[in-house]
């Protein structure tokens, strides 16, 4: 008949199934990436560390140019693995351990970036955008990826709000992509590419 199951079983299968729910809400499905509400906890915690102890953190915030045209022209399908090849580029190139990468929203991401100063945060972001438009997608001819970032920072000693820092990136992002795409913008207004 029934098998009854011991304690330490229902434990096991209960803690599986915790950690599963848990993985569903932390993780975006697709790319494997923290989901965007995860950023939000992350970056008000930095934050409130910064009231109390000298540092900085920096946000980049980063969009995948002309990602509806990839997804029109090429199909979801391909548009879904530029998504996860981009995804692992972010993940090979964060600092583990004070850094953290989200998917933000659709193809926009953002990385968090404690203990950087902005000058920091530009080389991870050169490097991460440099590599994007070498991605290979073997087989799909004309497929070109680039990718825009938008940067912004703050101390312990100009504390600015999450939203002030996240506007900031915002703004940069959007004059990359106005600007062409394929670079990086830093507030207060400056380009690298």
């Amino acid at each position: 008949f029934f098998k009854q199951k011991t304690a330490y079983e229902m434990l096991r299968s209960l803690v599986g199934s915790e950690m599963c729910i848990r993985d569903r809400i932390l993780y975006d499905g697709l790319t494997g990436l923290f989901v965007r509400q995860y950023y939000e906890v992350r970056i008000e915690e930095e934050l409130s560390k910064l009231k109390r102890h000298p540092g900085s953190i920096a946000i980049a915030l980063i969009d995948i140019d002309n990602y509806k045209s990839i997804s029109d022209n090429f199909g979801q399908e391909v548009a879904n693995k530029v998504l996860v090849e981009f995804s692992n580029i972010l993940k090979i190139n964060i600092r583990k351990g004070t850094s953290i990468v989200c998917r933000y929203e659709n193809e926009r991401f953002v990385i968090l970036m404690s203990n950087t100063p902005l000058n920091g945060s530009l080389i991870v972001a050169e490097r991460i955008r440099s590599l994007c438009s070498k991605l290979d997608f073997s087989g799909i001819q004309n497929l070109k990826v680039t990718a825009s970032v938008g940067l912004s920072s703050t101390d312990s000693e100009k504390l600015i709000t999450a939203d002030d820092l996240l506007n900031r990136a915002q703004a940069m992002l959007e004059k990359a992509k106005k600007n062409g795409g394929n670079q990086t913008m830093i507030w207060p207004d400056t380009v690298s590419s």
